[in-house]
């Protein structure tokens, strides 16, 4: 019979999409952005802002920038890497 497959990243997609759906839907839902509407998660615009991977945003999630807050202090840096990786991975599919 087949080898069970871990499910570590999924795992993590899950935490990761747990609390971007809890904590950043507000200004976020759907990868757009409430607050600076040219500033959405969209891949290209990521990209235009100087986010190039999961770091770029793990970054600005840790530090926050202009009025977005800063979760460093909220979230553990696993929860962070999660929702890193949840948004860079949602933005390479065009958030569907």
């Amino acid at each position: 019979m087949g080898q069970k497959k871990s499910t570590k990243k999924s795992g993590s997609a899950n935490i990761g999409a747990k609390i971007f759906n809890t904590e950043c839907t507000t200004c976020h839902a759907g990868g757009k952005n409430v607050v600076e509407a040219e500033k959405t998660l969209e891949l290209a615009t990521l990209k235009k802002f100087g986010f190039n991977g999961p770091e770029d945003i793990k970054k600005r999630v840790s530090e926050g920038a202009g009025v977005m807050p800063a979760y460093k202090d909220s979230l553990k840096p696993a929860e962070i890497d999660a929702v890193a990786n949840y948004v860079w991975a949602q933005a390479q599919k065009g958030w569907k």
